[in-house]
This record gives structure tokens, sequence and C-alpha cells, in this order.
């Protein structure tokens, strides 16, 4: 039996120099029968096996193993590659990939680069509103605690204490709202639909794993799919620091209809762009929300956010071909016709849009045409030269 410690400090076997790992993490202990134990030492931000959170668990072959926020490619540290780890039947996704690919992988994306300018625009802009609004509510709450301590203690106890209660009621009940709200979405998305990892559609999660890790997101959102009945569509969901990516079944059908895995890969990669860019973020949306009462302000951030999250699909996928396909097949939403598709007439409809019936539109969508989108993805790949 090998036992071999992971950690941040240099005593450890497996030295992992990332502030998101514990000086001592987690231990593998390879076994004399070829198993391997993976056991977290209460660590600070977790052990994880593809995406799940685990105290104590012993290996699979192709198993994703990461600790904190970085990747550990766990069979490089096996005598001479022998074990007795389970291959789960030749149904299970070849996930081994060349040595330290996971741990060095170069391909980071530095996903402020890929912000779309107007969304910096229009953040600034809600986030001045909205913190003069706040500071405003917050002037309202306040000051009146601060005025009572002149009047007299006792009334400051029969008033400001009382106040405070009043508010911190109410700020739990919104969370408690907000949580079990999170544990209903779960028990329906769990209940009713397919969740994808490691053992279920491996093509899919190798496709996830992978393009989180060059996002940066420390935690693996939730993929699933689910019976949409012919609707064509995608969608990223939060819920607190619970993330999820939900991809409509049509979809799927339509992009690996013909094996075009970029495609899909595209679409996976913009869902994971809006939680990697900070578009579902539970809080920075409450601290914004004041600025929904500017007229149109709203749909606009909603715009720009889709832009960007476009861009990091097409730098994930560094493929313009494919990203174009990807946003045409959602327009088009046939299968049979969306693989001889033509490009160049789709953009070209864009110019067919009186510019004061597209201004309309525009002010009161939350997503930019799909004729736009293409034309704004193609821009942007001749700018960085992605072919």
């Amino acid at each position: 039996m090998q036992i071999l410690s992971i950690g941040r400090d240099a005593t450890n076997q497996i030295v992992i120099n990332d502030t998101m790992v514990s000086r001592q993490h987690a231990q593998l202990t390879i076994l004399d029968n070829g198993q391997v134990l993976l056991k977290d030492l209460g660590s600070s931000n977790g052990t994880f096996i593809n995406g799940n959170r685990i105290t104590e668990s012993f290996l699979q072959k192709g198993d994703i193993v990461k600790c904190g926020s970085s990747f550990l490619d766990w069979t490089n540290y096996l005598s001479n590659g022998q074990t007795n780890i389970s291959n789960n039947e030749s149904k299970k996704f070849n996930f081994e990939i060349e040595k330290n690919s996971f741990s060095n992988f170069s391909g980071s994306i530095d996903v402020s680069s890929l912000k779309h300018e107007k969304e910096s625009i229009y953040y600034i802009v809600k986030l001045i509103f909205s913190s003069l609004i706040w500071l405003i509510i917050a002037s309202f709450l306040i000051v009146p605690f601060f005025l009572s301590s002149f009047i007299g203690f006792r009334y400051f106890l029969a008033t400001g204490i009382s106040s405070l209660m009043v508010l911190a009621f109410i700020i739990g009940l919104v969370a408690l709202f907000i949580w079990l709200t999170s544990l209903y979405f779960k028990a329906i998305i769990y209940g009713n639909s397919v969740k994808v990892n490691v053992n279920q559609y491996p093509q899919l999660y190798k496709i996830l794993v992978e393009q989180c890790q060059r996002l940066g997101l420390s935690k693996i959102p939730d993929l699933f799919i689910f019976n949409s009945n012919g609707m064509v569509n995608a969608v990223a969901i939060s819920f607190y620091s619970k993330k999820y990516v939900l991809l409509m079944s049509s979809l799927v059908d339509l992009m690996l209809s013909n094996d075009r895995n970029d495609e899909i890969a595209m679409i996976i990669g913009h869902e994971l762009g809006h939680h990697a860019a900070g578009h579902n973020s539970f809080w920075k949306n409450f601290f914004l929300k004041p600025a929904s009462v500017i007229p149109f302000l709203s749909k606009a951030y909603s715009r720009a956010c889709e832009l960007t999250a476009d861009r990091i699909g097409l730098v994930l996928t560094n493929n313009v071909n494919a990203s174009q396909r990807a946003l045409v097949a959602l327009a088009l939403g046939s299968e049979r016709l969306s693989k001889s598709s033509n490009i160049s007439e789709f953009i070209q409809q864009e110019t067919e849009i009186s510019d004061l019936m597209g201004f309309i539109n525009k002010l009161f969508s939350s997503h930019p045409r799909t004729t736009k989108r293409v034309v704004e993805i193609t821009s942007y790949a001749n700018k960085i030269k992605i072919s």
C-alpha cells in the first residue's frame, strides 16, 4: 500500500501551488490490490470527483479529480500505471489524455478581455445609479438610528432595535424564500431531466469540464438535458453559488445529428460564459436591481451580455464556422436543413431590416436578433483572427 499526501505545503508528496488548496488537503491511497482511494483531509475548499464534492471515495478509470480550483491528473502517480480500477465497461468515455494536460493547461481564457464594449458601458451606468439608490435607502435606515442616540437611550431601545429586528426578519424571510425556491427548482430539474456526467453522455461532460477549466470556473455547473417538446434553446441559471446549464433536447439532437461537436461546444461555452462573466451572479444582480427602473437599460445590458457570451463560446471552440452555424441553428430549428444552411445569405437578411423597425425591435428585446449575433461574432472573429 502506498499513501500520498496532497496539499500546498512543501512536505506533501504531491504539492499543488494554489491558494485554494489547503496545506494538508487530501490523501491518495494506492492499495495493494490496485484500487485507489481519495480522501479529503478537511480542506477548506473541498476535493471533487467529476464535479461532486467528496469526503472519501474510490477512484474509477476516467475520473476527474479537482482539489480546490486545481485539476489533478492522479494517474501520473500510479506505479507503472497498473491498477484494478474499474473501467465501467467500454461505455465510459475515455477521459485519459496526455500527461499533465489538466494541471498544466495553457489555453486559459481571460474572460474580462472578451466582454463586449457595450456591456461595460451599461454596467457602469447601472452600477452608478443603483449605488445612489442604495445609499438613499441606507440613509433612511441608518440616519434614524444615529438621531435616536441624541434623543435618548430609551427611545433608541424602543425604536432603533425594533426597527433593526424588523429589517433582519424581512431579510431572513427573503433569504429563506430564495433558498426554498432553489430546493424546489432542484427537485424539478433532478426529477424531470437527465444530468450529464462522466457516466451519462460523457462526450458532453468532457466538453463541459474542459471549458470550465479554461474559463477558470472553480465549480463545474450541473449540466442537464430536458425534453423541450420541439423548442430549441439553452439557458444558464444560478441560485446563490449553485450553477446550472440546461440544454433542450431538440437543440442537442439538432447539433449532434451529424456529429457536429464544435457547434454544441459553442452553445455550452456560451452558457458557461454567462457564469464566468458573472452575468448570473445573485448578489451582483440584486445590487443592480434598482437600475431596472431606467427604461430600456436592463434589456440593453442583457443584449450586451449575450454578445459577450457569444464571444466566449467562439474563443472556446476556436471555430468561427461552427459558432456561426450554432447560432443559425437556433434560429432555424430544423435538423434536416441545418447542415446546408448558407451563412452569408443569413447574414444578408440583417440588411433587409429597416433601421427604424430594427431599432424599435431592439429596444424591447432582451436578446439581439440572431442575424445581428452572427454579424457580431463574424466581425469579432476577424478582429482576433479566428478562422
